[in-house]
């Protein structure tokens, strides 16, 4: 919720889906212009949705983002080179963070 808190702040429209079961078709359905997405959540992984979401003609060029909670140690690393999904690099932002590096990280990365 922290997250939807901070991009209303910034003008920016919310739909949030916390079911994983449930995400492939609520992204199909909503076509945003910016998927943010957690690396680890109940169910299916968010590089497992991110592949599937991909394989949409659709949705194949939509910016992902990937946050997470896990940035200690060896972890951090990513944040810096992105995570590798099926051979595409995708930018990580590292729990915690501020409401105006998330806004940041948005604007570099998708806009």
């Amino acid at each position: 919720m922290l997250t939807k808190k901070a991009l209303i702040k910034y003008d920016h429209d919310i739909v949030i889906c916390n079911d994983t079961s449930d995400a492939i078709d609520f992204v199909q359905i909503h076509d945003p212009d910016l998927i943010l997405i957690d690396i680890m959540m109940p169910g299916l992984s968010g590089p497992d949705i991110v592949k599937s979401l991909k394989m949409d003609p659709k949705l194949k060029d939509t910016p992902v983002l990937f946050l997470s909670g896990l940035m200690t140690g060896k972890e951090k690393d990513l944040e810096k080179e992105g995570l590798n999904v099926d051979g595409v690099i995708y930018p990580i932002l590292g729990k915690p963070y501020r409401s105006e590096e998330l806004v940041g990280f948005i604007n570099r990365y998708a806009v």
